[in-house]
């Protein structure tokens, strides 16, 4: 009979947490497998690939106590006996928390095949990528292999116009303006603040295709370079167009966060390209679009 062992596993990913079952075979017991078994009770960005799942196994930490005899002796009386013992004095031992990562299926093999038909494991699952939001024009530069050294040395590209309807002209002014009203002033508003402005223009613009463009705020996509929440998402059936806020003063950074997260959405997208070939002519050419739109 081919033995098999039962794997109880707890996975913590940022805020969210899985209990699940994980039966295997020697042959099973792999990386790849681990990572597929793991998507079906987490939820990772759009675009995450297994390549990119980190896994850790988590030993000690608090709640994870040993008692160790002080080697002193003390005399417990019984008063209603007017006998004594002698007990020994223990203490509790809080075992530090470490978490090691898992690199090859070997490190995986060893944690699981042991004489015990069942396993414990607690990991910790994060991805490889960096966040969006640790992204420099000098870093976005030397990932696209660019010469220029700020916004204004990039290529510019023609897009086309979509005219807006005067009656949602009309009701986007009206929103901004209620909002003028009831909100503190804009130049000292906090990022949330001009997010609600802002929002009003995308929806608006949104609405012109009859619901065939959808707005989704703070989606989170994944890709080769990049991953965490985007400020903002227009879809068009699957394919993602990213939207990203950016003050004037740091205009060279939004642009580098918003390059990105334009090739990651591309990376995503339902036309297969692949990480290579989703490449930064693809970017500026997304990025000049969703400006005219």
């Amino acid at each position: 009979p081919v033995e098999t062992k039962e794997v109880h596993c707890t996975a913590t990913y940022g805020r969210k947490s899985a209990n699940f079952q994980w039966t295997v075979t020697r042959e099973t017991v792999t990386l790849e497998g681990f990572k597929k078994k793991l998507c079906e009770y987490l939820t990772f960005p759009d675009g995450t690939e297994n390549e990119h799942i980190v896994i850790s196994r988590v030993i000690g930490g608090a709640g994870l106590k040993r008692k160790i005899s002080t080697g002193k002796m003390r005399r417990k009386s019984d008063s209603s006996s007017q006998s004594s013992t002698v007990e020994s004095d223990t203490v509790e031992i809080v075992t530090e928390r470490k978490v090691i990562q898992f690199s090859a299926d070997e490190d995986l093999m060893s944690i699981i095949w042991t004489t015990n038909p069942k396993v414990d494991l607690e990991i910790v699952v994060d991805t490889s990528q960096q966040p969006f939001s640790s992204y420099t024009f000098p870093k976005m530069k030397a990932v696209f292999g660019l010469k220029a050294d700020d916004y204004n040395g990039l290529s510019i590209f023609d897009g086309g116009v979509k005219d807006t309807p005067k009656e949602i002209r009309s009701l986007v002014i009206e929103e901004l303006l209620r909002l003028h009203k009831t909100s503190q002033h804009i130049t000292s508003a906090n990022e949330a603040t001009r997010c609600e402005f802002i929002s009003r223009i995308i929806y608006g613009v949104a609405s012109i295709f009859d619901g065939e463009v959808k707005v989704y705020p703070q989606y989170e996509i994944s890709g080769s370079h990049g991953k965490g929440p985007v400020d903002c998402v227009i879809k068009v059936g699957n394919t993602i167009i990213t939207v990203t806020e950016a003050k004037k003063e740091d205009i060279n950074q939004g642009i580098a966060q918003n390059a990105v997260q334009l090739q990651t959405s591309i990376q995503r997208n339902p036309k297969k390209r692949s990480y290579d070939t989703a490449g930064l002519h693809y970017v500026m050419r997304s990025k000049t679009s969703l400006n005219y739109q």
